[in-house]
């Protein structure tokens, strides 16, 4: 159970009891009135379309003890029992009050960072380490300056590793999440294009994501993709000598994969070396060679923590991923995968071009939807995209979303045969028509795209299709 004195949380935000006992002992935090237990603390925070602030007097009327708040609404009486923390920015005490109970718990803390594959990494981590550990991770992706403060208040006496996904799309985002989680070691899967659009050049996105490297301690491990050409860009800005450890595949590092084949279709095969010496074979039952670098960093951070990597071999056997992410199942002969949570620039590429590994015999197609927050490079980037298809065997593409109508124009030109869908119901109708046994499908878009309403409608229409020729033959 969470101890903290209610005067430690009003010195450690900047903040001031306003009402109630400041030596109040807190014991747990709400920050949804949906969700309030009898003696939690309610924290009010605040956005674009809500006002935490209001909700004060219905989390006091549901059992919590206190609020911590940025203003007291007119006309707003505070009940004499209950116990309100007054200060600037609900948000940044969220995060300062996490600081506090983390470095009060001290438990190893690893956070996870990059353009893309943070959350796989995230989950193979924790995957392995939950063995060997009392572990807390990352729930889903929530990895922003509201997301991570939750999972660090999870942290209890069992606690000995915290496993903390860290993202961002604007600057001072990482030196929040880096004060708050005050890392152990930190692992950068890569660093890419996603969300270039809320940065002006390429060089602000990566000084953004380096905001993180002065507030870490110089204890802090450092772990990098050493074939990212990124990284020696993103290391200028460390203040400290971190030890440092890499991973990769074409360059040098300290753990390397090599001899990567594919094994049952669509998973990865490949010796791991440490410092050049063959350590095993490791075997990942995920489609992407991406995944192999997700792997890898996380066998690099395993390396960091110590852990003995001697029967490294079969840990990923029985790893499942995000759902939504290198998602691979078998539908009537018709291998699918959705890999549609999310897409970058990097992210497609390197999907795209893991198409080419396939042993399915049969044909491939590709549903892609926009990429967003590219801001004005959208376009280019898109066409950059389409480019690709020039040197890839797709029987159709097929596009949904404005900035795909673009990548799909560009990938034509190539000759590739182009099929744009106005509607989610409208593509998994044009996969419908055309898929048959033997062929593979690739599902892949930006979140708010919502690809997964296509592999919906596609599984529901195969499914229904079946059904038919199955009553049909009776």
């Amino acid at each position: 159970m969470m101890h903290l004195v209610l005067s430690d949380l009003a010195k450690e935000t900047g903040g001031r009891v306003v009402s109630g006992d400041p030596s109040l002992i807190v014991t747990s935090f709400s920050t949804d009135t949906r969700k309030i237990k009898p003696g939690d603390f309610f924290i009010a925070l605040k956005g674009q379309n809500f006002d935490g602030n209001r909700f004060v007097l219905e989390a006091f009327a549901k059992g919590a003890v206190g609020a911590v708040v940025s203003l007291v609404p007119e006309g707003l009486s505070i009940p004499s029992d209950k116990c309100c923390l007054m200060v600037r920015d609900t948000e940044n005490a969220l995060g300062d009050i996490a600081a506090l109970w983390r470095r009060k718990k001290n438990p190893l803390v690893i956070d996870v960072m990059g353009s893309s594959g943070k959350t796989t990494t995230k989950e193979m981590i924790a995957h392995v380490t939950s063995s060997r550990y009392h572990i807390i991770a990352t729930q889903a992706n929530y990895n922003n300056t509201i997301g991570v403060p939750l999972t660090l208040f999870g942290i209890d006496e069992r606690t000995q590793l915290v496993v903390a996904e860290i993202g961002m799309n604007a600057p001072g985002e990482m030196f929040r999440l880096g004060h708050m989680t005050d890392p152990d070691l930190l692992v950068v899967t890569n660093i890419g294009r996603a969300h270039i659009g809320m940065f002006d050049s390429q060089e602000k996105l990566i000084r953004a994501k380096a905001e993180v490297l002065p507030v870490i301690r110089d204890e802090c491990v450092l772990v990098t993709n050493a074939d990212c050409p990124r990284t020696a860009i993103f290391l200028r800005y460390t203040r400290y000598k971190h030890h440092h450890i890499t991973f990769g595949i074409e360059e040098k590092a300290d753990v390397q994969a090599e001899n990567i084949r594919l094994v049952k279709g669509y998973c990865y095969e490949f010796d791991l070396l440490i410092h050049a010496g063959k350590i095993g074979r490791i075997q990942i039952p995920l489609f992407g060679r991406y995944n192999v670098y997700n792997a890898l960093a996380t066998l690099a951070a395993l390396y960091a923590m110590g852990v003995d990597l001697a029967d490294v071999g079969d840990w990923f056997l029985d790893f499942t991923p995000v759902k939504m992410r290198s998602e691979t199942f078998t539908l009537e002969g018709i291998k699918i995968i959705a890999d549609c949570y999310n897409a970058n620039p990097d992210s497609v590429t390197q999907a795209l071009w893991s198409l080419k590994d396939l042993e399915s015999g049969g044909r491939t197609f590709v549903v892609l939807g926009d990429m967003l927050e590219l801001g004005q490079e959208s376009e280019g980037i898109h066409r950059e995209i389409g480019s690709l298809f020039a040197d890839l065997n797709v029987e159709v593409l097929v596009t949904y979303g404005d900035q795909s109508r673009v990548l799909g124009e560009e990938a034509a030109s190539y000759g590739q045969k182009i099929r744009h869908a106005q509607t989610h119901e409208e593509a998994a109708c044009i996969l419908a028509e055309q898929l048959r046994k033997g062929d593979t499908l690739l599902i892949k878009g930006s979140r708010l795209m919502k690809l997964e309403i296509v592999m919906q409608k596609l599984v529901e229409s195969l499914s229904s299709d079946i059904l038919v020729n199955q009553e049909s033959k009776e």
